[in-house]
């Protein structure tokens, strides 16, 4: 099962804060054997970023646009935008 999270107005609001109820409901998504994926539309290389400063290490990280060519359907996506990237969408 994978479990996919966006990262600006999701994991952090927009200031660059955590925002600690999503990251404690990736944690525990993690913590019950799903696949970890963080994706961003700043690039990947901010989604990385933003993940070592929370202390999340997810099995992939994405650009928000390579949703298509990556191939990967979440069975749960959770976004600050209705996106329907997923089986189940979880907007926050």
């Amino acid at each position: 099962m994978i479990a996919a999270f966006d990262v600006d107005g999701t994991l952090i609001d927009f200031e660059g804060n955590p925002r600690p109820e999503i990251v404690n409901l990736y944690r525990w998504f993690e913590q019950h054997g799903y696949e970890m994926v963080v994706w961003s539309h700043a690039g990947v290389q901010h989604a990385k970023e933003t993940c070592a400063k929370l202390g999340l290490t997810p099995s992939k990280t994405l650009h928000k646009n390579m949703w298509g060519g990556n191939q990967i359907y979440p069975d749960v996506a959770v976004d600050d935008l209705d996106l329907r990237i997923g089986k189940n969408m979880v907007k926050v």
